[in-house]
């Protein structure tokens, strides 16, 4: 695993734990959350930050999914005609 993504995940990971630390620190205020014509009961403010920001992540995880996928697939028929191109060159000529 590369070096950068280690960091990532370890800085995504520190985040996470300082956004626990914040939720079970201010659950003293409460909001009602409305969303259309819904009304849902009273929440702790850092809890609808928190899975305000799990909804952000998943949303963007989905968006980018597919480019993924399609990356994943162009690679991997690369290297098989890279393949094929080695095969073929190994080959001795008359």
């Amino acid at each position: 695993m590369p070096e950068k993504t280690v960091v990532k995940l370890i800085a995504a990971l520190v985040l996470c734990i300082l956004l626990i630390v914040f939720a079970i620190q201010n659950f003293g205020q409460e909001c009602r959350v409305k969303i259309l014509f819904w009304t849902i009961g009273k929440w702790p403010v850092s809890i609808i930050i928190f899975i305000s920001i799990l909804l952000g992540v998943l949303i963007a995880v989905c968006e980018i999914l597919p480019h993924v996928l399609a990356l994943r697939r162009r690679l991997r028929d690369a290297e098989s005609a890279l393949a094929r191109l080695k095969a073929g060159r190994t080959h001795p000529e008359a």
